[in-house]
């Protein structure tokens, strides 16, 4: 197949105009076959397809019954009742939109363009969802099919609250996002944030169940990685520890996460003063266990100190066989 999988979508207001990506099976390096993709012009002359309006006609008869835009086909958004038949061509006004690309932008991806001049039958501000359906042929410049159809159907719709296009999950009987359709796969590599920090996403990834489903009937399942979440909101600012919740949307879905939140931090260059009570001159490997330690005369970063009582999961001191142990401390952002 030529394509490896949705990739992502944008939306430009601006210049009318809505971009459907996608990834290449084909590698880095290999995207050669893709360079000679067409920018099928309806309107204007800017880098036409270079066939005959023949074939030309028969490419956007097929470009056209493998798109639905808002759930309909091409000719379904240009029927009027002064023309309750209308018919594809490659004239002005041949079809809801007014150009449609096949672009390649290297770095494994192509893309899909459609641009939607205002005044025209559909705007882009008109478009909540565009459907990809199965079988969509890719076509180079020559008018000549590139690789073989799309190995599914792939709907995306528009993200409001965002400003973006995102593939559809999984609705409910109400049209509104089924709240099973997003669970969170693994959580953030930083789970502790201290007075004025930022939400660090990496690591985050999310499975999901879209709305298209295949042959058999099923939804389609997909993983959500960390570059395609956006954050929302959040607030580091309080004076009180304990559990803070941050909003991330998953493909125009709310999930909200939870982490550890303490306003104070050790002031690091202080750290010479801080006192370990509890530790024993000696111990025996197998038998002993590094624990019941405090920290006395802590330094915070309000100019407060205190004491801390240690937990084992505060401490890291394997007892070695034979000669003098190692440990660390770690609570807050201590580490030592």
């Amino acid at each position: 197949i030529p394509i490896d999988g949705y990739a992502g979508t944008d939306r430009k207001a601006k210049d009318g105009g809505l971009s459907l990506w996608f990834t290449t099976n084909f590698g880095l390096g290999k995207e050669g076959v893709w360079q000679g993709l067409a920018q099928y012009s309806i309107s204007n002359e800017w880098s036409p397809i270079g066939c005959d309006d023949a074939t030309k006609l028969v490419i956007l008869q097929d470009v056209c019954d493998h798109i639905l835009i808002n759930g309909k086909t091409m000719q379904e958004l240009m029927t009027t009742e002064e023309n309750p038949k209308p018919e594809i061509s490659i004239g002005k006004s041949g079809t809801a939109v007014t150009r449609v690309v096949f672009g390649y932008y290297g770095e494994g991806l192509i893309c899909l363009r459609f641009h939607m001049d205002a005044g025209e039958i559909l705007s882009v501000d008109d478009v909540d969802t565009v459907t990809i359906r199965q079988g969509f042929q890719w076509y180079n410049k020559d008018g000549n099919k590139v690789g073989t159809g799309t190995d599914q159907d792939y709907t995306m719709y528009f993200d409001k609250a965002n400003d973006q296009f995102v593939r559809q999950l999984k609705q409910t009987d109400e049209g509104e996002i089924d709240p099973s359709s997003v669970t969170m796969a693994s959580g953030p590599e930083k789970t502790l944030y201290f007075k004025g920090d930022t939400f660090n996403k990496e690591g985050l990834s999310f499975n999901v169940t879209y709305q298209d489903k295949d042959a058999s009937g099923k939804n389609r399942t997909g993983i959500v990685s960390a570059d395609k979440v956006i954050v929302g909101a959040y607030d580091f600012n309080g004076d009180t520890a304990g559990k803070v919740k941050v909003a991330v949307s998953v493909q125009g879905y709310t999930y909200e996460l939870e982490v550890d939140y303490n306003p104070l931090q050790i002031d690091l260059e202080k750290v010479s003063q801080i006192e370990v009570d509890g530790l024993k001159s000696s111990y025996v490997m197998g038998t002993d266990q590094v624990t019941g330690l405090t920290l006395k005369n802590v330094p915070y970063s309000d100019g407060t100190s205190g004491e801390v009582v240690l937990t084992d999961e505060n401490i890291n001191a394997p007892i070695v066989y034979e000669g003098t142990c190692k440990g660390l401390i770690n609570y807050l952002n201590l580490e030592n």
